[in-house]
């Protein structure tokens, strides 16, 4: 049975990028992967609506930043100071995206889309972190599966950071929506490595055009899922290459790891960050040798809020 939206189509992009699924796979322990082994968490989502002005959010993302290794504010700064003319804040649809970094004749440009509320504070501070790591390499806009480590990294801790210099209910909560965040990614790459593997067991190459139906019937939580909705996740989750989506699931372990490390030696952290802000062909190998490890995050999502927390 065909369904009323059509036929998801592969677009060329993510059909080669399937053949570096294998790769990846050998190059990461998935078969431990926090997509199989993460807690079940009730995560109360929050959704904020104090207002911040873009004034507001330059300037706590300004004290972040302060707060940090002494040779990374350096850099931020000298990004910082042409600020009203290369931060862009929108309300326009991003597409999912919370902005988008570009580097053009040595200047960074950012394009940040814009709640005006504390969203737009960790949403800058990751543009920021692509912006840092594209003055220290010169990879610049490649699309590999480490592009995430930099601005992710950064993100958690303004999240933490927002949550101490705020006291607020709304604040408190900003490891809840992270984490939120991270398992969807997570969730959506876990899907594409199914469907990799069901395609590759049911011999369905080139593309089956009733792929998304034996998929569904043969999903374990199918009964969460009508089928239409069903159809309608798996076209958004197809709306990008895969290596876009797994470079966020894929990075997220080696920020939790960097997490870990950084909760004992906050300067051995930033050394490390540093090395990987510094470095280009990022590579499996290269985090293991400078001495970064995977984590599933134990030690960030223990923070995380319960909806009867408060009660």
């Amino acid at each position: 049975m065909k369904s009323e939206y059509g036929d998801i189509k592969l677009n060329t992009k993510d059909y080669i990028a399937w053949d570096n699924i294998e790769i990846e796979r050998k190059a990461l322990p998935f078969n431990e992967h926090i997509f199989n082994s993460y807690i079940k968490d009730d995560i109360d989502v929050p959704k904020f609506s104090k207002k911040y002005s873009k004034e507001d959010v330059f300037m706590l993302t300004h004290d972040f930043f302060a707060t940090l290794d002494k040779e990374i504010f350096k850099k931020f700064l000298s990004m910082f100071k042409v600020r009203n003319n290369n931060v862009i804040f929108t309300k326009k649809d991003l597409k999912d995206a919370g902005g988008y970094t570009n580097i053009k004749n040595g200047n960074i440009y950012i394009v940040a889309g814009q709640t005006e509320t504390i969203e737009d504070v960790y949403t800058l501070v990751h543009e920021y972190g692509h912006a840092l790591s594209m003055i220290s390499n010169t990879e610049g806009l490649k699309a590999h599966y480490y592009r995430e480590i930099e601005s992710k990294f950064l993100e958690l801790l303004s999240d933490f950071y927002l949550m101490n210099t705020i006291n607020d209910e709304e604040t408190s909560k900003l490891i809840n929506m992270y984490c939120a965040v991270t398992q969807g990614t997570s969730d959506q790459t876990s899907l594409k490595y199914d469907i990799y593997d069901f395609m590759k067991e049911e011999n369905i190459f080139p593309y089956d055009k009733l792929l998304y139906k034996k998929i569904f019937q043969i999903l374990k939580n199918k009964d969460k899922l009508n089928y239409n909705e069903f159809y309608l996740y798996l076209k958004y989750i197809y709306s990008k290459p895969f290596t876009y989506q797994a470079c966020y699931a894929i990075s997220d372990l080696y920020v939790y790891g960097l997490y870990d490390i950084y909760l004992k030696d906050p300067e051995k952290a930033f050394y490390l960050y540093k090395k990987v802000l510094c470095k280009n062909n990022k590579s499996k190998e290269y985090l293991e040798n400078i001495g970064i490890p995977i984590s599933y995050g134990e030690n960030v999502r223990k923070l995380i809020r319960k909806k009867d927390d408060n009660e």
